[in-house]
């Protein structure tokens, strides 16, 4: 989070949405830094998404317009978003790590609002429908009759759950995995045209091939993570639509996963974090292969 705060830094954000991202992703930065002994709550976890999520809306749409904005170029843009989604990634394993994760359907009721038309609100029971990534907030139904336009999306911290202690671990590793899934919803986008730019600026040179190695591997690991166990049964034609229907995408993302292990041969490292970090990359390569595989 902290990498990510620099980089919207360089991008010298004008105003509005732009500066609102950055807001976002220092105050989650700080928040894991005071947390650090602590158990990760439920708000923690979703503030961070809804943080990661605009960082990434924020570097996916700069442009040099004119508009104050600076346009980095590939190589930090690479390095970017490799550090936006290694955030995601360890956003929803701190959602699989939380005991009070919420899951659709449940019961809940809303306390604590503090603005005139929050207080009106406060001691209502609703049904949770899911998790809405970009801001941060679970959407509520308060009665059966309500449309869609008129739930209303409610900060973690704000919700009392109804639970029943023998099933409660089981739905809070189902309400992570929901938020997981709302999370991958919500940047599917940015994953598709970052594959296609990938391949755009594809070359040969060695420093090209290893910042597209290592974007490549943190985007797939945060895919991983979001599915939860939905990412076992990865298979070919699945890959094959995560890249478009273009084998050519394809086959660079299988390029880029299967050469991000030489990283740790090349990049200076204590022996202990770099053993940690072969372990983790040949995971990631594992569970790549078995869907790559399926292709043929």
């Amino acid at each position: 989070l902290e990498a990510l705060v620099n980089f919207l830094l360089l991008l010298g954000a004008p105003g509005g949405h732009e500066d609102a991202a950055l807001r976002q992703l220092q105050a989650a930065a700080l928040r894991w830094n005071s947390c650090s002994q602590q158990a990760v709550s439920t708000d923690l976890a979703a503030q961070s998404c809804e943080a990661v999520v605009a960082a990434l809306r924020r570097l996916s749409s700069q442009t040099s317009d004119g508009s104050g904005s600076v346009e980095l170029p590939w190589s930090s843009r690479c390095a970017a978003h490799a550090c936006a989604f290694l955030a995601l990634a360890s956003t929803v394993q701190a959602f699989e790590e939380v005991r009070d994760a919420l899951v659709p359907g449940q019961t809940v009721t809303i306390t604590g609002l503090q603005s005139a038309a929050g207080e009106r609100l406060n001691g209502a029971q609703g049904v949770m429908q899911r998790f809405h990534a970009e801001s941060g907030r679970y959407i509520v139904r308060l009665n059966p009759e309500d449309p869609p336009s008129e739930w209303k999306k409610v900060r973690p911290q704000n919700l009392v759950p109804s639970l029943d202690p023998s099933t409660a671990q089981a739905m809070a590793l189902e309400g992570a995995r929901e938020c997981g899934r709302a999370c991958l919803e919500a940047v599917a986008d940015v994953f598709d045209d970052l594959l296609v730019e990938m391949h755009e600026e594809g070359g040969e040179e060695a420093w090209t091939m290893f910042l597209h190695a290592q974007l490549s591997t943190a985007m797939w690991e945060a895919l991983v993570r979001c599915l939860g166990g939905g990412a076992l049964q990865l298979g070919g034609a699945a890959l094959l639509d995560l890249c478009g229907q273009d084998v050519t995408v394809c086959s660079l993302l299988a390029r880029n996963m299967f050469s991000a292990h030489l990283a740790t041969q090349v990049l200076p490292m204590p022996r202990e974090i770099q053993v940690q970090a072969v372990k983790r990359i040949l995971g990631l390569q594992e569970s790549f292969a078995r869907a790559y595989c399926g292709l043929y």
